[in-house]
């Protein structure tokens, strides 16, 4: 009695999967590998932006403040201001340097602002003493309100350069990572085609000898 080619399919699954699943494993890992890193690189990437962000939009508002601040203590110094244009003048500039106080963290900022604190101080204590008479303004407090937005103007360009030079090494980083995925991809897709080459090789070598078998078998009936 001859076996059937039905029943000699039936070892093809035997055959080929014990072979095969530590392929689709990795294959399968290798796939979560890429879609977890193009995830990671977006997460990264946008906190890193928000960061930067923050820290630009720091470094401008530093900026408005201390103009804001010069504009007020030009008006201190102004010989058409009126007295009682001194209280709100003077609270205009006690807010923004409560402001800029938390914002001031740049190197060589807290230093500047510290002096410029003290001169401004001593502005409105003589400003204070004499409200209705004209205060000449401090030479001093110019220079240094300008030399902080010069720092600030540098923060913001640094730190934009900084974003750009992560956000390079960023898709570097992805460029790589994604060539070695490629490449394990197509290693692993090589070895996968190997391994079903040769199950195919084995099933027709088993089919093969299973004609030879029932020729045989055949043969014997035919004598019999």
């Amino acid at each position: 009695m001859t076996r059937s080619k039905k029943a000699m399919l039936r070892d093809r699954p035997d055959t080929w999967a014990p072979a095969s699943w530590p392929i689709l494993l990795a294959f399968g890992l290798v796939t979560i590998l890429i879609f977890g890193m193009f995830g990671v690189d977006l997460l990264v990437g946008r906190r890193e932006a928000t960061s930067t962000d923050d820290m630009v939009d720091n470094a401008l508002r530093s900026t408005e403040l201390l103009d804001d601040m010069r504009s007020h203590i030009w008006r201190l110094g102004s010989a058409n201001r009126t007295e009682g244009e001194v209280p709100g003048l003077l609270r205009a500039i006690e807010a923004d340097s409560r402001d800029y106080d938390l914002l001031a963290t740049y190197p060589g900022e807290r230093e500047e602002w510290t002096k410029l604190q003290g001169l401004m101080r001593k502005q409105s204590n003589s400003i204070l003493a004499k409200p209705h008479a004209r205060a000449p303004l401090d030479e001093e407090i110019v220079p240094s309100i300008r030399r902080l937005i010069a720092i600030n103007r540098t923060e913001a360009r640094t730190n934009a350069a900084t974003f750009r030079a992560a956000h390079r090494t960023a898709i570097w980083a992805d460029v790589v990572a994604g060539s070695i995925a490629i490449v394990l991809v197509g290693l692993i897709a090589a070895r996968l085609i190997r391994i079903l080459e040769r199950q195919r090789r084995l099933v027709a070598e088993r089919v093969h000898a299973l004609d030879e078998k029932n020729k045989e078998l055949a043969a014997f009936a035919g004598r019999a």
